[in-house]
């Protein structure tokens, strides 16, 4: 009989944590100790058996080590949270990040209607670039993303506002710390492509928004051809030193399909042209950043791609880069 993916990544992380026991030299009398949590649980756990999330919690804690480390993908999450915490400050001053064409098209998806009632998520918020308009508006907000130097940013921003009316959450994506149907509106942009498992963060704000509320996803869509998706794909991951999928609308068709509470009731395009004119463009990585630079030059010199172009009169590289924007309702 084949082993289903949930129970492989249950004896998976049974494995972890019997290992980490084993190198702490404890029993797991010993850690069910440290950890508050019962013995039989242990047992359970590390026989591959599924525990609540919160047991997980209180075991990393005994281990003094973040959660993130137990669960599944934690290789990737890993690596974004390295990537993310030394971009933090660079994404917030990056023309790119605040375009403001880009942030216009989300925020009117956005429903404003007794907005000075309802609470909002910010998910995934990166450095406040949305989550500080959206406190203009909103009762209530929570920015969630799980870098630390980010969710700094974005306090710095946002407090530099004046704005007290938003909780900062430092979490994955994949196990929102909200309750069930407490959330009118779930916005979520420019990370969907970073996410190891998409659908388990989709089905978590499905999870956490109220009947009738709304999520709005933006992000890059890939292009249809293949050979133009490898190279914007391939771009991103060496930009983030990690697995990156931008996804095309029938992946994104897809995805939705598996979300039995959630239809989609709009959908938006539009392209932003990128002017790549040095490594800083790019990446403030000082290893990275001139190799890419010097790749994506000869990619765009060779004319070989429709989204990479060489503007040989201004002596610069010319990105156009697709988005798309979906506005979901519960």
């Amino acid at each position: 009989m084949q082993t289903k993916p949930d129970e492989q990544n249950n004896m998976i992380l049974g494995n972890k944590i019997k290992r980490l026991r084993e190198k702490s030299a404890w029993t797991q009398e010993q850690l069910a100790y440290a950890s508050g949590v019962s013995e039989k649980t242990i047992q359970r756990l590390e026989k591959g058996q599924k525990v609540r999330e919160e047991t997980l919690r209180c075991i990393a804690a005994a281990f003094d080590i973040d959660v993130d480390i137990l669960l599944t993908d934690n290789v990737h999450i890993s690596a974004i949270k390295e990537e993310f915490g030394k971009k933090a400050e660079y994404l917030s001053n990056h023309p790119h990040y605040a375009n403001e064409t880009n942030m216009d098209n989300i925020l009117s998806l956005v429903d404003y209607d007794r907005a000075d009632e309802s609470s909002l998520l910010d998910l995934a918020c990166g450095p406040g670039i949305l989550t500080a308009p959206l406190a203009k508006k909103f009762s209530k907000v929570s920015a969630l993303d799980i870098t630390e130097e980010m969710l700094q940013e974005a306090k710095t921003y946002c407090e530099s506002m004046q704005l007290t009316n938003i909780d900062y959450l430092k979490a994955n994506a994949e196990q929102i710390p909200l309750e069930n149907e407490s959330v009118d509106t779930i916005i979520n942009r420019l990370s969907m492509h970073l996410f190891g498992d998409k659908v388990r963060v989709l089905k978590e704000a499905q999870r956490v928004l109220s009947k009738g509320g709304t999520l709005i996803i933006a992000d890059y869509l890939s292009p249809s051809d293949a050979k133009e998706a490898n190279s914007i794909n391939s771009i991103e991951q060496l930009k983030y030193a990690s697995d990156v999928d931008i996804l095309n609308k029938e992946q994104y068709q897809q995805l939705f399909s598996q979300l039995k509470e959630l239809r989609c009731e709009e959908e938006i395009y539009w392209t932003e042209t990128r002017i790549i004119s040095n490594s800083m463009d790019l990446t403030n990585d000082p290893v990275k950043g001139p190799a890419l630079f010097q790749l994506i030059t000869v990619l765009a010199q060779s004319g070989g791609l429709k989204n990479i172009i060489w503007n040989d009169e201004q002596g610069l590289i010319e990105i156009k880069q697709a988005w798309i924007a979906y506005k979901l309702k519960k």
